[in-house]
This record gives structure tokens, sequence and C-alpha cells, in this order.
């Protein structure tokens, strides 16, 4: 039931690149991308009118794994904000080549007969391959069972070709009574040596107000704002003294560029437009190269701190790092 529930209507969706090589993540179902994570909603209350929004999931693909012998991490961060880990759901689905059979490996620990969470909570599974629990479902398949080692799965699938591995989340059905909705998000999920990420992308709000510019940055990206501007008690002014200046510039460079519009009026909102659209161009700007600059780090700090910074210390590295990808804009 749950194969036709999460996989024969899997939608082309939006497809992300993994980290470590050209694998994609595809979204299906009721999944989104929300911030830095995917929100996936399994919601029953209004069955059977509508089954569209009862799943979601994302499936992962191009990770280099051919067989079970293959796979050797499976990894997730989720958070289950509403209501818990129930019914097989959050798991992550392993779809064989040649069959209308799954294995599934349920999320959560392990308690009188079904896999409970922490609610509201972001959890780290760790590599559930390396899993001692009996959380492997075996039991579409010959000889298998529904509490199930990885050692067991391994000998009865080992040789099988895979054909996709997903994250699926369907359990909205099992909180009846309750609101039969089931809400889970998911931050990042290794397959092998294909680590998914969703990077925030924000588009700071338009107009030429600093602080309307720095709030959102700093609630957003947290990271990007301290690394830019401390962490210290002035750090949110040094935050508007820097977009301050950019305004600054902008209604300069506008008025130079209006200057021949001879009509008053005509030239005020002249300057207005131009002036706007170079702040928020660089506000932009600045978002975009901070989360570059930081996603480069992560990747490899010691080279960064080589490349962009001075000195021994390697100081100022990530300014720099912010100046360089700024140039031309």
């Amino acid at each position: 039931m749950r194969k036709l529930l999460v996989l024969a209507v899997l939608a082309a969706g939006l497809t992300i690149a993994a980290a470590a090589q050209a694998a994609t993540a595809t979204l299906f179902g009721t999944a989104t991308i929300e911030s830095d994570h995917v929100k996936i909603v399994s919601d029953f209350i209004d069955n059977p009118g509508t089954t569209t929004n009862d799943f979601g999931g994302v499936r992962f693909t191009g990770t280099g794994v051919t067989d079970f012998n293959s796979l050797t991490t499976l990894q997730a961060e989720f958070n289950v904000t509403d209501d818990a880990c129930k019914g097989g759901s959050p798991r992550f689905q392993i779809d064989f080549a040649g069959t209308n059979n799954n294995l599934f490996v349920y999320l959560g620990t392990l308690n009188a007969g079904n896999f409970d969470c922490a609610a509201n909570t972001w959890i780290d599974t760790g590599n559930l391959l390396t899993s001692p629990d009996t959380r492997f479902d075996t039991s579409q398949f010959a000889g298998g069972m529904f509490y199930d080692n990885y050692t067991h799965a391994k000998s009865l699938l080992g040789s099988m070709a895979i054909d996709s591995i997903s994250f699926a989340v369907d359990g909205g059905w099992s909180f009846d009574p309750g609101d039969k909705e089931q809400t889970v998000l998911l931050r990042k999920a290794t397959v092998n040596t294909s680590v998914f990420t969703w990077p925030v992308v924000v588009t700071p709000p338009t107009g030429l107000n600093p602080a309307w510019t720095c709030k959102p940055f700093r609630a957003q990206h947290p990271d990007e704002f301290k690394a830019m501007f401390g962490t210290a008690a002035n750090a949110y002014g040094k935050c508007v003294s820097h977009f301050a200046k950019t305004r600054s510039e902008a209604v300069a460079a506008a008025k130079v560029a209006c200057k021949s519009v001879k009509n008053v009026k005509a030239k005020s909102k002249c300057v207005t437009a131009r002036a706007k659209a170079k702040y928020n161009a660089h506000a932009r700007a600045l978002t975009a190269a901070t989360v570059a600059c930081t996603n480069e780090k992560e990747a490899n700090a010691t080279a960064f701190a080589t490349k962009y910074g001075k000195g021994k210390t390697h100081r100022d590295a990530y300014a720099n790092c912010v100046r360089v990808k700024l140039r031309g804009h």
C-alpha cells in the first residue's frame, strides 16, 4: 500500500544537486522547500475526497548506489513538528528494480512495537545501516519480516539492483483519533558519499531602509551575519552602517544618472527608482556572496584561509572572500 502511495505519482519536482557528486534530490507529493529544509506533510483530514495531500517525500538518484550491497550510508537530519513518528513514517524507502516490493528503513527509536521520536526536535539518525535495531522491514520479500536487522536484510537483498531511494512521509492516517496529520522537516540526507542539503537563498526586502535589510538578513542567515559583522553588541549597528553607506552611494549615483531629467517630479522619481535598484542589487549580491563564502569555508577551511587570508594568521579571510565575490556588483 505504501509503495502505491509514495512512488506511483512521482512528480518532476524541484531538483537539488548534492554536494559530493552529481546526484539529485527530487521532491514529490506535498514536499516543498522551506528555508533550509524540505517540509513534507501527510494530511488525511479531508479523505476520501482529497488524497493528493496524503503523502510526500524526496527521491534520491545518481548516488552511485547499484545494489543493496553497495549501499553503505543512509542517514538523515529530520524534525517531526506534528505529531510524532508513527505509522511507519517517516522512513527511507528502497525500491528494487524489477519488483513492486520495497524495503523500509524506519526512523526513530523502537519502543513497544513502534518507532517513536521526540516532536519539535532536530534528530540526526546517524548511519542507519550500522544500527543494531530491528528497523529494517523486509516483510515484502520471501523470507523477510516486519522487524528485521541489517545483517539479515543484506543476506536477503544484497545482490538485488536498487531502482531508487526515497525519504517518505505518509503517516497522517495513524493519528486517528486526532488531527490525522503528520508534518516532517528534512534538513539533510546522506546516501553513501552524496550529501543533500537545501541552502537558504533569501531576497532582501526592497526599499532604502538599512534596518529592514539587516533584520531579515540576521534572522535568516545568522552564521553569515556573524561572520560579516561580528558577534559583539554593535554587530547590528555595523550592518545598519554598512547599508546606510550603500544607500548614500546609491542615491549619489542615481542623482548623477538622472541629472539630465529637467522636470523636478520626474527627476525625483528617477533618482528614487535608480537608487532603490542599485541598493537592492547590492543587498542581494551581499547575501549571495556571504552564503557562497560560508559554503566554501565549510568545504575546506584550510584552503579557504590560505586563499583569502592575510599574513601568517590568515586574518580577514571571510571579509576578503566577500569582497572578491562582490566585484562587479
